[in-house]
């Protein structure tokens, strides 16, 4: 390799390191570190060769390593340095964003997976343990509310001890049976983040990057319609039979796709009102709406990207418009 590409492809490997480092030290940043982790690396794909991007990788993985154990090291590769490579792989090919997207998100659900039962078996973690710490955390918290006093505080507003055992108890089962969405859309969430700043940063370098559409025409073909109607079947069929298995299925994929559907069907929102001459007064109204009903907005926006989905309400409300005009 260059010099010069030696230079800035070590450069890069510390500063990948040195993010990943602080990371794990300091761990309420460890979120926000992994939504750009693989930006350095894929921009030395771009803007040099795959030969850099593997240096690179290699001396990070090396360097987190040697400060802080193989372990760590290999939870960073696993998670992230995969996600890189991939991206590098469609940054270089130019794919769509679309196309890149889904890739990206792929790879992330699956590494995602991989660790998680990589630590599940190497711990010697089991559902049974799971269930044990559910019970003891809520112990945890009544104890808590207890030796603070808020415990009598609720019990003189007719909210017993046990009602609150209950409460905490099917939050914390609520939460565990909704771990596959959690770390799907986690997963899904750092991807795209991961995607949308590399493009950026690349851009910003006036290096060829993949074409993104504006956000009024974001849409999905309509074949996705039937991955609603299979979460609603699953969910509705175990229910129905009582099969817990079936339901919670359902549930998780309904979970999934229900991001997804809102940023559909606000976009599709974008589109409609971008050519309506009252837009701004419909805006005032919508934002008021979601405020006092924001629950229901959210149920009207994925309604909405459903029905979008069979009927095209982008292409009849354009032949509306045309049709005035």
């Amino acid at each position: 390799m260059p010099t010069r590409t030696i230079v800035e492809s070590t450069l890069l490997a510390i500063v990948t390191a040195l993010l990943a480092i602080l990371g794990i030290i300091f761990l309420p940043i460890s979120p926000l570190i992994s939504l750009f982790w693989t930006v350095p690396i894929v921009v030395v794909v771009v803007r040099h060769d795959w030969n850099a991007a593997i240096y690179t990788l290699s001396l990070s993985t090396a360097l987190i390593a040697v400060f802080l154990g193989p372990m760590p090291a290999l939870m960073i590769f696993l998670l992230y340095g995969v996600l890189a490579i991939a991206y590098g792989y469609a940054f270089r090919h130019l794919w769509t964003t679309f196309r890149t997207a889904l890739l990206g998100m792929a790879v992330s659900i699956l590494t995602t997976a991989l660790f998680v039962l990589a630590g599940v078996y190497l711990t010697g973690f089991s559902l049974a343990d799971l269930e044990a710490q559910v019970a003891l955390s809520v112990e945890e918290v009544i104890e808590f509310y207890r030796t603070s006093g808020l415990i009598e505080q609720y019990e003189q507003q007719g909210i017993t001890e046990e009602v609150m055992r209950e409460l905490f108890t099917d939050f914390l089962r609520l939460v565990k049976n909704m771990l596959p969405s959690i770390l799907i859309i986690y997963s899904s969430f750092v991807a795209l983040m991961n995607l949308l700043l590399a493009r950026w940063v690349i851009r910003k370098l006036t290096l060829p990057a993949p074409a993104l559409s504006s956000f009024k025409e974001w849409r999905l073909p309509w074949h996705f319609v039937w991955v609603v109607i299979t979460a609603l079947a699953t969910l509705l069929a175990g229910d129905y039979w009582d099969i817990d298995w079936l339901y919670l299925l359902g549930l998780n994929i309904l979970y999934v796709i229900y991001p997804v559907l809102l940023i559909l069907g606000l976009s599709l929102l974008f589109y409609i009102l971008e050519r309506i001459p009252s837009a701004p007064f419909i805006w005032v109204f919508l934002t008021f709406f979601t405020l006092m009903f924001f629950k229901g907005m959210m149920i009207f926006l994925a309604t909405l990207a459903v029905f979008d989905l069979l009927f095209d309400y982008r292409d009849s409300f354009d032949k509306y418009m045309d049709s005035k005009n």
